[in-house]
């Protein structure tokens, strides 16, 4: 029985070692695409072709989230060998996560909010993976928030809000929209 264990132990290795590095190697070329778009885009004129490398762009970019999400997936095995708890301003956290998910933002013509106290709102935690969190709650708030067509009626706002709260025994993270919700079946 241990032999086997051992064995399942080394091929879940195995496994995590060879995604990880596949993610990273598929990260080099989608870099490469990514930079072609921009080119495209800056380059091109004609208003039908700007919108092919528009496109392209929005498909690459959901690539890449992707690949981020797979690596943190892949190394869920072994989290408690990877978790290196610290102060984090999570304030400082959500506005990075923020800013890298502008052109999802600007591409869903949804616009953040960010509400926070004057002062730092300090956690302790592992940033890597607080990261992780934050930017899949921003993704799914931009994917599946405040659709055309949606209850909020036209010429709404079109709004995710973000806030943060300190609490007596730490804080408190809030992602709020008017969307349509994830559908069961997604979650």
């Amino acid at each position: 029985a241990s032999d086997e264990l051992r064995h399942y132990r080394e091929r879940v290795t195995t496994h995590r070692d060879f995604t990880d590095q596949w993610v990273h190697q598929m990260k080099t070329p989608l870099s490469v695409l990514q930079l072609t778009v921009q080119e495209g885009l800056q380059r091109e004129s004609d208003d039908e072709a700007r919108e092919l490398w528009r496109s392209a762009g929005e498909e690459l970019d959901s690539m890449a989230e992707g690949l981020e999400l797979m690596l943190a997936v892949a190394r869920l095995d072994a989290f408690e060998l990877d978790v290196r708890p610290a102060r984090v301003d999570l304030e400082s956290l959500v506005r990075d996560t923020v800013n890298d998910l502008k052109r999802t933002w600007i591409r869903n013509a949804i616009w953040p909010r960010i509400e926070a106290p004057s002062q730092e709102v300090i956690v302790e935690s592992d940033a890597k993976w607080l990261a992780v969190a934050v930017r899949q709650l921003l993704t799914n708030a931009a994917r599946y928030g405040s659709t055309p067509g949606s209850k909020e009626g036209a010429g709404a706002e079109r709004l995710v809000l973000i806030s943060i709260e300190r609490t007596d025994d730490g804080a408190v993270l809030r992602v709020a929209d008017r969307g349509i919700g994830i559908r069961e079946e997604d979650l």
